[in-house]
Formats: structure tokens, sequence, C-alpha cells
């Protein structure tokens, strides 16, 4: 693959037609994350959207739901292609409060129960040593493309 020359104006991270010409945009997101971590993503056949690029910045949003939406986009859709009807596709990542609290709850007892069951005492053990180290753990590149500022008018 040839490098392509990449600049805020030409670049695409949703249509079909580059994912399937040069696959994933990690170029894309790379440059964004690079150049303009807070990127204003508008484009003719995709809704606009704020692409946050920085793991930090996406915590900071992720900690105001009275500022920052969620719902209802679970997903960025070209124009051509329509989303799923609103209210069928619930999922953590585009709920807000209180909806969001109450189903990471009961997520959370699922996953512990499952773990405990899975790996026993001694699973317990090194989840626990590993939350007193810090649970350090490597990220990738984190788009909160969906989320949006609330409307002023509530």
């Amino acid at each position: 693959m040839t490098a392509r020359a990449l600049e805020s104006a030409s670049l695409d991270l949703a249509t079909p037609e580059h994912y399937e010409r040069h696959g994933y945009p990690h170029p894309e997101w790379t440059w964004v994350r690079q150049h303009d971590p807070v990127f204003w993503y508008d484009r003719p056949n995709v809704d606009p959207f704020w692409a946050i690029t920085k793991h930090a910045d996406i915590i900071k949003i992720g900690k105001q739901p009275e500022l920052f939406l969620n719902a209802p986009r679970l997903a960025v859709f070209t124009r051509d292609l329509p989303p799923p009807e609103e209210g069928t596709s619930r999922h953590l990542l585009n709920m807000d409060p209180p909806d969001h609290g109450r189903y990471r709850k009961v997520t959370s007892q699922l996953v512990h129960a499952a773990r405990d069951s899975r790996h026993g005492r001694q699973g317990r053990a090194r989840h626990a040593r590993g939350a007193r180290r810090g649970g350090r753990r490597s990220t990738t590149a984190i788009s909160s493309a969906t989320s949006r500022p609330r409307s002023r008018s509530r």
C-alpha cells in the first residue's frame, strides 16, 4: 500500500468506499490524534460528529453526562445506509444516566460472577493484585464519535 497524503479537509473516516479501498483508516485516526485530537468531522454523506481521539478527553467527556449525550447514536452511518430504528440497538455505549448506571450494575455483576466461577480463588487473587498495581492496561485509538453536546433546551 502506498502512503497517502493526509490533511483534515480530505480525511475519510467513515465511508464504505474508503474501507473497501484502504481497509480500516488507521493512518487517518493517527493523523487526527496527532494533529487535531478533538476533530469536527463534517462530510457530505455523513451526519457530522466530533471525533474525540485522546483517552483523557474521552474520560473527561464521559464523566459529564449532564453536558454530553451518547444516545441515540451507537455508530456513524453514511446517509445512504440508514441506521437501525431508534431504540432497537440498546448498548452501554449509547446509554446515558440513569439507564447506563442500572444496566452497568447488572452487567458488572454478571461479568464478575462468570469470572469468579471460571477462575475461582486464584482468578480473584490475580484480579486483586492487578488492581493494587493500578491495573495499568494498554489502550488503543478510541473515538467517541457518537457523543454530542446536550441540547441547551433541556
